[in-house]
């Protein structure tokens, strides 16, 4: 039915994009690290630390980090400078549609849509380079594309028209609508990380904002993630490179305004003659749970790369594999 396939139109819009740089933090290192002496997995420390100095890489260049060098030279331990780093990143969460509301002539209406367990499932790859401006501060960019789909249960109460004689008339029934949807498109933003450490201990705080154009959607989705983990690290003689092991969690804000306006002479030529020949939406977007929690690690084959690990738990549980190559 035209009517059926014209309000498809407008719920397909829910959907809230999650930023997936800020999961893929971990990956340029955890900044300046003082006495920094790794927790032992074996007993040969002195073997492994000869082991290190024979893999040791110096940075391309000593203008950054800022006051890099120096600090290096007083013992501090460094990540290289520069990074390229790509991921795959699996995740599922609920999403909440609000305030929906139709334009009509001229007006907006409130529109009672009830969303029940709007359940949304998405891939994405992102690339990301990244710089140590500071040698406890990262600065990052993201570009990324996400497939996905949304599975939602959803209710449609009817639309009555007050005509002259005949009173209240149905124009659309109530009905229901569990059709999953998929989208797919782009997301881009950047980020910073501060970070640190003490001998075996390091913190990470990170905050970044993204943009998502999705084929389905006519307004850029803005999102804000701001998250925070604190690991230890782990070193052992009888493997090549050292680990990373940490705890964390996420916070993601999605409050997304999204509006259209739809030629209904053109979409449901019945509709247009009653309710005339442009109807508008206007509604809000958002996550149901904005804070989850995170588990990962990492292993660092030698100075240049680096492999991680991360998985979410929590009404949005997510997986991520990511690698890193530092200069």
């Amino acid at each position: 039915m035209k009517t059926h396939a014209y309000l498809m139109v407008l719920l397909v819009f829910i959907l809230a994009q999650c930023p997936y740089d800020s999961i893929f933090a971990q990956g340029s290192g955890a900044g300046a690290k003082k006495n920094y002496k790794p927790i032992w997995l074996s007993d040969c420390e002195k073997q492994l630390e000869e082991f290190k100095k024979e893999i040791e890489v110096d940075p391309v260049q000593n203008v950054l980090p800022l006051w890099g060098k120096a600090l290096r030279d007083e013992g501090y331990s460094l990540p290289l400078p520069f990074g390229v780093g790509a991921s795959f990143i699996a995740m599922n969460q609920t999403n909440t549609i609000a305030d929906f509301k139709l334009l009509v002539d001229g007006e907006l209406l409130p529109y009672d849509l009830r969303v029940y367990n709007a359940q949304s499932t998405d891939i994405n790859y992102t690339f990301r380079p990244d710089i140590w401006v500071l040698p406890f501060l990262n600065v990052y960019g993201v570009l990324g594309y996400t497939q996905g789909s949304i599975q939602p249960n959803i209710i449609v109460p009817g639309i009555q028209a007050d005509l002259p004689v005949l009173g209240p008339v149905d124009i659309v029934k109530p009905f229901e609508i569990n059709k999953k949807i998929e989208y797919k498109g782009t997301t881009y933003g950047a980020g910073a990380t501060a970070s640190g450490g003490f001998k075996s201990y390091f913190f990470i705080v990170d905050y970044n904002y993204t943009l998502s154009d999705m084929d389905v959607i006519p307004q850029t989705v803005h999102a804000q993630t701001l998250s925070t983990r604190v690991g230890v690290s782990l070193d052992a003689l009888n493997t090549i490179g050292k680990g990373t092991f940490w705890i964390g969690a996420m916070y993601l804000q999605i409050n997304q305004k999204v509006s259209e306006i739809i030629n209904m002479a053109e979409t449901d030529p019945e509709i247009a003659a009653i309710l005339g020949d442009e109807i508008g939406y206007e509604m809000e977007l958002g996550v149901k749970e904005p804070l989850n929690y995170l588990v990962g690690g990492s292993w660092q084959m030698n100075p240049r790369m680096n492999l991680m690990i991360e998985a979410g738990v929590g009404d949005r549980s997510q997986i991520m594999v990511g690698f890193d190559f530092r200069f």
